[in-house]
């Protein structure tokens, strides 16, 4: 019987073929499409059926003139079981974490490594797509195309993008005064139109960057040259850390009524309590930061178009070292090469598959070996990388209980997500407190240090969950992050720098824009690209 049944064939037309997948697309794929446009027009006035029933026939409709132009006989069936996988892929990550698929998504994903994408594997993952997209391209597969000669294959075809324009003509002679406010107000949306979405950004990510010439970066800044200070000092040593994933409003410093930072709350530090990232994902914050353009002028394509903040340190006779426990550099240290952290080091710094960033202190005294010079070395850390927060630190700093430990973040309480998240928080509170101590214990330097998240995170805010969503629509959660200062006191002296007065600063509105320009104020470059008002530092250098 069984046999029977999956060795059954079905007959269609292609234009019944593609109807029912057009079909099946709006109804089964798009339902993070239908939530989110659903709650934006239910503060309109009057019946919301009727407009959502013609949004409904325009998509069809849409779908359908597309897929009549795209399938032809010989490969419909191929092109639409490719569709089906596609679809169903992204419809789980749309409806599961509320992600809207653009190029800078789909450049996140190209970029991420093995390990971050297998902590997105799971059991729902698993059966979404095979409910939405190996059980469709099944069925497809065991269709039988009726054959049709071309003469009337083709007057079908035009009968169907006429039928098709017809209808879409209709909907919005109809509804026209409701779609327009509602693609006026609500533009975002339309990247969770599946498929469209992901064929869209992946043609954007792949014309625009994939298969784009290789780049020879410009010089930049190559007439810098280190300035000693005046007073007595000592090789100046500033590390600074780049942080992942963490959000101001989750750090005690910030006033978070959570415990979150206990040790860097005891120590002489500056917390910079108003500062907002360049971008809301790493493969666009972190060559932001270093590339000296402002948010405003920022693309990836400049920033590997031009040299970096790297790059000018190196110019002006620094030792610049990368300590990488995260996806690497972006192409920020690709001139200078990266130090990796492996996976499975020693206890107690690492497990079997992964180290967390405690792990880089040892590479950090490693690289300070030999005569003390001025150096600047950036780590760059795991930090609260998602969704698998309880990974991310080690079990005792499970301080908040009970925690999620699912990356399917939309099963688990919201208490239990930010449990997981502000371990994750602590953790990184410990790893800055310890670093702080490595460097008062080295009296051969002028040391400080500079730490700065990449991003921020959603868990579970109005539906949002991770990062990357749209700058322009961002929340607060994932543009807010957090900055913390050390100096020491021999650092301060040398470089006159007044800490009472930059304390007074610590509530101002500074950004990743502020990041180039204090990395060079504070390392002492002078180049003709450094504007001084940019630097955080220079109103309280006397």
């Amino acid at each position: 019987m069984l046999a029977r049944i999956l060795a059954r064939r079905f007959a269609f037309t292609l234009p019944q073929l593609t109807a029912l997948f057009a079909l099946y697309l709006v109804a089964l794929c798009n339902t993070a499409f239908w939530s989110k446009a659903w709650q934006a027009i239910a503060g309109t006035p009057g019946s919301k059926l009727p407009l959502f029933a013609g949004m409904a026939v325009l998509l069809i409709a849409g779908f359908q003139l597309i897929l009549t132009l795209l399938c032809w006989p010989r490969w419909a069936k191929g092109l639409l079981m490719v569709l089906a996988l596609l679809a169903s892929i992204t419809a789980y990550f749309t409806a599961s974490y509320g992600v809207m698929i653009d190029s800078a998504m789909l450049r996140n994903v190209f970029q991420t490594d093995t390990r971050e994408a297998l902590e997105l594997l799971n059991l729902k993952l698993v059966l979404d797509v095979l409910l939405l997209g190996v059980l469709p391209a099944w069925l497809i597969s065991r269709v039988e195309l009726q054959p049709v000669r071309w003469p009337r294959l083709l007057l079908g075809k035009l009968g169907q993008l006429v039928l098709c324009l017809v209808l879409m003509v209709a909907v919005i002679g109809v509804f026209y005064s409701a779609l327009a406010s509602f693609t006026r107000n609500h533009k975002p949306i339309r990247y969770l139109i599946n498929p469209a979405n992901g064929i869209y950004a992946t043609i954007r990510y792949v014309v625009g960057e994939r298969m784009k010439a290789p780049v020879v970066a410009e010089p930049y800044g190559r007439d810098a040259k280190k300035i000693a200070p005046t007073q007595p000092h000592k090789p100046t040593l500033l590390v600074l850390v780049v942080g992942e994933t963490a959000r101001a409003e989750n750090f005690s410093l910030n006033g978070y009524a959570r415990p979150t930072n206990p040790e860097l709350a005891k120590l002489p530090i500056i917390n910079f309590s108003q500062v907002s990232s360049c971008g809301t994902e790493t493969a666009v914050s972190v060559p932001c930061m270093f590339s000296g353009f402002p948010r405003s002028d920022f693309s990836v394509n400049k920033g590997e178009a031009r040299e970096n903040l790297i790059d000018i340190l190196r110019t002006a006779g620094l030792k610049v070292v990368w300590i990488d426990n995260n996806s690497g550099s972006k192409g920020v240290a690709k001139r200078l090469g990266e130090v990796t952290i492996p996976d499975g080091g020693p206890a107690p710094d690492c497990r079997a598959d992964e180290c967390y960033d405690t792990a880089m202190l040892p590479q950090l005294q490693q690289a300070l070996q030999g005569a003390a010079q001025d150096t600047v070395v950036v780590l760059h850390q795991k930090g609260n990388h998602g969704p698998a927060y309880w990974l991310r630190y080690p079990a005792e700093f499970e301080v908040f209980k009970p925690v999620c430990r699912t990356t399917q973040l939309q099963d688990c309480p919201r208490e239990q997500i930010l449990n997981a998240y502000d371990n994750a928080i602590r953790f990184t509170d410990h790893f800055l407190a310890q670093l702080i101590g490595q460097l008062q214990q080295r009296s051969d330097y002028d040391s400080a240090m500079l730490y700065v998240s990449d991003h921020g995170e959603s868990t579970g805010e109005n539906g949002l969950y991770l990062h990357a969503a749209p700058y322009m629509i961002a929340p607060s959660q994932q543009t807010h992050v957090p900055m913390v200062a050390w100096f020491s006191p021999s650092y301060a002296a040398s470089r006159q720098l007044d800490l009472q007065c930059l304390q007074g600063e610590r509530s101002k509105a500074f950004s990743h824009d502020n990041w180039f320009h204090t990395v060079l104020g504070a390392t002492g470059v002078s180049t003709s690209v450094y504007q001084p008002p940019l630097d955080m530092l220079a109103s309280c250098r006397k």
